[in-house]
């Protein structure tokens, strides 16, 4: 048998909208609203974890290849809404990218 690590997918989200931006609590937001669309068995197989916090308005979290769909639609379904900057294979290149891309949105 074979062991072999899942790949996964960073997504950047852009929390500026908000007025007090508090990574924890949209993070358990977004834990929840997966949970309430795809059942609480889905989300742990998804392996969402919250992978880093660069800047103010700039959310990175990780989850599995497989469940990017299910965790992309659970964050348009989020209240308020978020926005999703971008989504890499690698935390470096989505951190490039948004320094390169995103930077007047700070």
């Amino acid at each position: 048998m074979l062991n072999r690590r899942y790949k996964r997918r960073y997504i950047g989200i852009y929390c500026g909208s908000l007025l007090n931006p508090d990574h924890r609590s949209i993070f358990q937001s977004i834990l929840d609203r997966n949970s309430e669309l795809f059942g609480y068995v889905s989300s742990q197989v998804s392996y969402i974890k919250l992978a880093k916090k660069e800047h103010n308005h700039l959310i990175i979290i990780s989850c599995r290849t497989e469940n990017l769909d299910e965790i992309l639609v659970s964050l348009s379904f989020l209240q308020p809404g978020l926005i999703v900057v971008d989504v890499s294979g690698s935390i470096h290149k989505l951190k490039n990218r948004w320094a390169t891309q995103y930077a007047s949105l700070q």
